[in-house]
Protein backbone atom coordinates (compact mmCIF):
# COMPACT_ATOMS: atom_id res chain seq x y z
CA UNK A 1 0.00 0.00 0.00
CA UNK A 2 1.49 3.36 -1.04
CA UNK A 3 1.90 6.17 1.46
CA UNK A 4 -0.40 9.14 1.33
CA UNK A 5 0.91 12.60 0.57
CA UNK A 6 -0.40 15.69 2.31
CA UNK A 7 -0.11 19.46 1.83
CA UNK A 8 -0.54 21.85 4.74
CA UNK A 9 -3.69 23.91 4.27
CA UNK A 10 -3.15 25.99 7.42
CA UNK A 11 -0.11 26.82 9.55
CA UNK A 12 0.39 25.00 12.84
CA UNK A 13 2.65 25.53 15.85
CA UNK A 14 3.61 22.38 17.71
CA UNK A 15 2.69 22.18 21.38
CA UNK A 16 5.08 19.24 21.84
CA UNK A 17 7.98 19.83 19.41
CA UNK A 18 9.56 16.53 20.29
CA UNK A 19 6.59 14.62 18.86
CA UNK A 20 4.92 17.19 16.59
CA UNK A 21 5.93 19.15 13.52
CA UNK A 22 5.42 22.90 13.25
CA UNK A 23 4.70 23.99 9.70
CA UNK A 24 3.44 26.73 7.41
CA UNK A 25 0.71 26.51 4.79
CA UNK A 26 1.91 24.85 1.61
CA UNK A 27 4.45 22.48 3.17
CA UNK A 28 4.36 18.87 1.97
CA UNK A 29 4.40 15.74 4.11
CA UNK A 30 4.49 12.01 3.39
CA UNK A 31 2.74 9.50 5.62
CA UNK A 32 5.16 7.38 7.61
CA UNK A 33 4.71 3.69 8.35
CA UNK A 34 2.58 3.36 11.48
CA UNK A 35 0.96 -0.06 12.09
CA UNK A 36 -1.21 1.38 14.86
CA UNK A 37 -2.67 4.11 12.64
CA UNK A 38 -6.38 4.23 11.85
CA UNK A 39 -8.09 6.14 8.99
CA UNK A 40 -10.20 8.00 11.58
CA UNK A 41 -7.27 9.22 13.69
CA UNK A 42 -7.07 12.98 14.32
CA UNK A 43 -3.27 12.84 14.05
CA UNK A 44 -1.10 11.22 11.41
CA UNK A 45 2.58 10.24 11.56
CA UNK A 46 4.45 11.91 8.69
CA UNK A 47 7.90 12.96 7.55
CA UNK A 48 9.12 15.72 5.30
CA UNK A 49 10.27 14.86 1.76
CA UNK A 50 13.98 14.22 1.79
CA UNK A 51 14.07 13.46 5.53
CA UNK A 52 12.32 10.10 6.06
CA UNK A 53 14.32 9.40 9.21
CA UNK A 54 12.50 12.12 11.18
CA UNK A 55 8.84 11.27 11.71
CA UNK A 56 6.43 13.24 13.85
CA UNK A 57 2.71 13.74 14.24
CA UNK A 58 0.63 16.50 12.66
CA UNK A 59 -3.12 17.25 12.95
CA UNK A 60 -5.15 15.88 10.06
CA UNK A 61 -7.55 18.84 10.04
CA UNK A 62 -4.67 21.13 9.01
CA UNK A 63 -3.80 19.02 5.97
CA UNK A 64 -5.17 18.28 2.52
CA UNK A 65 -4.51 14.87 1.02
CA UNK A 66 -3.03 14.91 -2.47
CA UNK A 67 -4.61 12.51 -4.93
CA UNK A 68 -1.81 11.06 -7.02
CA UNK A 69 -2.85 10.07 -10.54
CA UNK A 70 -0.95 7.25 -12.15
CA UNK A 71 1.32 8.29 -15.01
CA UNK A 72 -0.39 5.60 -17.07
CA UNK A 73 -3.50 7.77 -17.27
CA UNK A 74 -1.96 11.22 -16.91
CA UNK A 75 -0.30 12.70 -19.97
CA UNK A 76 1.40 16.09 -19.79
CA UNK A 77 -0.40 18.65 -21.90
CA UNK A 78 1.49 21.13 -23.98
CA UNK A 79 0.13 24.34 -25.43
CA UNK A 80 -0.24 22.80 -28.88
CA UNK A 81 -2.10 19.77 -27.54
CA UNK A 82 -4.41 22.00 -25.50
CA UNK A 83 -5.24 24.10 -28.55
CA UNK A 84 -5.73 21.03 -30.73
CA UNK A 85 -8.13 19.54 -28.15
CA UNK A 86 -10.44 22.56 -28.21
CA UNK A 87 -13.90 22.08 -29.83
CA UNK A 88 -13.28 24.73 -32.50
CA UNK A 89 -9.95 23.15 -33.45
CA UNK A 90 -11.52 19.71 -33.69
CA UNK A 91 -14.36 21.05 -35.84
CA UNK A 92 -11.92 22.85 -38.15
CA UNK A 93 -9.78 19.73 -38.46
CA UNK A 94 -12.84 17.62 -39.25
CA UNK A 95 -13.99 20.07 -41.93
CA UNK A 96 -10.52 20.19 -43.47
CA UNK A 97 -10.31 16.42 -43.46
CA UNK A 98 -13.74 16.13 -45.11
CA UNK A 99 -12.80 18.60 -47.85
CA UNK A 100 -9.50 16.79 -48.39
CA UNK A 101 -11.20 13.42 -48.66
CA UNK A 102 -13.82 14.73 -51.09
CA UNK A 103 -11.24 16.56 -53.19
CA UNK A 104 -8.90 13.58 -53.38
CA UNK A 105 -11.57 10.96 -53.84
CA UNK A 106 -11.25 9.12 -57.17
CA UNK A 107 -14.19 9.41 -59.55
CA UNK A 108 -16.61 6.52 -59.63
CA UNK A 109 -16.71 3.96 -62.42
CA UNK A 110 -19.70 5.66 -64.04
CA UNK A 111 -17.91 9.02 -63.94
CA UNK A 112 -14.82 7.49 -65.57
CA UNK A 113 -16.91 5.89 -68.31
CA UNK A 114 -18.82 9.14 -68.92
CA UNK A 115 -15.56 11.07 -69.09
CA UNK A 116 -13.99 8.62 -71.56
CA UNK A 117 -17.13 8.61 -73.72
CA UNK A 118 -17.24 12.40 -73.72
CA UNK A 119 -13.59 12.60 -74.76
CA UNK A 120 -14.16 10.10 -77.58
CA UNK A 121 -17.15 12.09 -78.85
CA UNK A 122 -15.31 15.40 -78.50
CA UNK A 123 -17.75 16.66 -75.85
CA UNK A 124 -16.47 18.56 -72.82
CA UNK A 125 -15.79 16.22 -69.91
CA UNK A 126 -18.38 15.93 -67.17
CA UNK A 127 -17.62 17.65 -63.90
CA UNK A 128 -16.54 15.48 -61.01
CA UNK A 129 -17.83 15.60 -57.46
CA UNK A 130 -15.04 17.91 -56.31
CA UNK A 131 -15.88 20.41 -59.09
CA UNK A 132 -19.51 20.47 -57.94
CA UNK A 133 -18.43 21.06 -54.34
CA UNK A 134 -16.07 23.85 -55.33
CA UNK A 135 -18.84 25.45 -57.39
CA UNK A 136 -21.26 25.24 -54.47
CA UNK A 137 -18.67 26.71 -52.12
CA UNK A 138 -18.11 29.59 -54.52
CA UNK A 139 -21.86 30.19 -54.78
CA UNK A 140 -22.16 30.09 -51.00
CA UNK A 141 -19.33 32.57 -50.61
CA UNK A 142 -20.93 34.91 -53.15
CA UNK A 143 -24.28 34.58 -51.38
CA UNK A 144 -22.61 35.38 -48.08
CA UNK A 145 -21.07 38.52 -49.51
CA UNK A 146 -24.40 39.60 -50.93
CA UNK A 147 -26.14 38.87 -47.67
CA UNK A 148 -23.53 40.86 -45.78
CA UNK A 149 -23.99 43.82 -48.11
CA UNK A 150 -27.77 43.64 -47.78
CA UNK A 151 -27.48 43.47 -44.01
CA UNK A 152 -25.25 46.54 -43.95
CA UNK A 153 -27.68 48.45 -46.16
CA UNK A 154 -30.61 47.44 -43.97
CA UNK A 155 -28.76 48.50 -40.83
CA UNK A 156 -27.90 51.86 -42.39
CA UNK A 157 -31.53 52.42 -43.40
CA UNK A 158 -32.73 51.58 -39.88
CA UNK A 159 -30.14 53.94 -38.39
CA UNK A 160 -31.20 56.77 -40.70
CA UNK A 161 -34.85 56.15 -39.82
CA UNK A 162 -34.11 56.35 -36.10
CA UNK A 163 -32.07 59.52 -36.55
CA UNK A 164 -34.95 61.14 -38.44
CA UNK A 165 -37.42 60.04 -35.75
CA UNK A 166 -35.34 61.44 -32.89
CA UNK A 167 -34.75 64.64 -34.85
CA UNK A 168 -38.51 65.07 -35.25
CA UNK A 169 -39.03 64.40 -31.53
CA UNK A 170 -36.42 67.02 -30.61
CA UNK A 171 -38.07 69.55 -32.93
CA UNK A 172 -41.50 68.96 -31.39
CA UNK A 173 -39.96 69.27 -27.94
CA UNK A 174 -38.49 72.66 -28.79
CA UNK A 175 -41.82 73.81 -30.22
CA UNK A 176 -43.63 72.70 -27.05
CA UNK A 177 -41.16 74.55 -24.85
CA UNK A 178 -41.60 77.67 -27.00
CA UNK A 179 -45.40 77.48 -26.61
CA UNK A 180 -45.08 77.00 -22.86
CA UNK A 181 -42.72 79.97 -22.58
CA UNK A 182 -45.12 82.10 -24.61
CA UNK A 183 -48.06 81.06 -22.43
CA UNK A 184 -46.10 81.87 -19.28
CA UNK A 185 -45.20 85.29 -20.70
CA UNK A 186 -48.83 86.05 -21.54
CA UNK A 187 -49.96 84.91 -18.10
CA UNK A 188 -47.34 87.14 -16.44
CA UNK A 189 -48.50 90.13 -18.48
CA UNK A 190 -52.13 89.48 -17.58
CA UNK A 191 -51.20 89.14 -13.91
CA UNK A 192 -49.45 92.53 -14.01
CA UNK A 193 -52.54 94.07 -15.58
CA UNK A 194 -54.74 92.59 -12.87
CA UNK A 195 -52.49 94.02 -10.19
CA UNK A 196 -52.70 97.46 -11.81
CA UNK A 197 -56.49 97.23 -11.96
CA UNK A 198 -56.64 96.15 -8.31
CA UNK A 199 -54.48 99.12 -7.33
CA UNK A 200 -56.75 101.51 -9.23
CA UNK A 201 -59.84 99.98 -7.64
CA UNK A 202 -58.35 100.33 -4.16
CA UNK A 203 -57.61 104.00 -4.83
CA UNK A 204 -61.16 104.55 -6.05
CA UNK A 205 -62.55 102.84 -2.96
CA UNK A 206 -60.41 105.08 -0.74
CA UNK A 207 -61.70 108.17 -2.56
CA UNK A 208 -65.29 106.96 -2.16
CA UNK A 209 -64.73 106.39 1.56
CA UNK A 210 -63.42 109.95 1.88
CA UNK A 211 -66.42 111.35 -0.04
CA UNK A 212 -68.85 109.33 2.08
CA UNK A 213 -67.26 110.57 5.32
CA UNK A 214 -67.44 114.19 4.12
CA UNK A 215 -71.05 113.77 3.07
CA UNK A 216 -71.98 112.31 6.46
CA UNK A 217 -70.33 115.22 8.22
CA UNK A 218 -72.25 117.70 6.07
CA UNK A 219 -75.57 115.97 6.77
CA UNK A 220 -74.89 115.98 10.48
CA UNK A 221 -74.16 119.69 10.41
CA UNK A 222 -77.39 120.28 8.58
CA UNK A 223 -79.24 118.19 11.13
CA UNK A 224 -77.71 120.12 14.02
CA UNK A 225 -75.47 117.35 15.28
CA UNK A 226 -71.95 118.00 16.40
CA UNK A 227 -69.48 116.77 13.86
CA UNK A 228 -67.05 114.07 14.84
CA UNK A 229 -63.66 115.34 15.87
Amino acid sequence: MSSRTFVAAQPYTAEDPSNEFSFEAGEQFIEANNPEASPNDAWVLVYRPGAPSVSKYVPVDKLIEERVVSSKYRQPKTLSSTISDSPSARASAASAELVSVISNAPPSRDAKRSTVSSIQRGDPPLSTGSDDINSKLSDAAASGMTFGGTLASTFKAILEKHEAYFGNVAKKREESFAKISSSIGEASTELARCRERNTAIREQIAELDTMIAAERARWRQLAGDRPDV
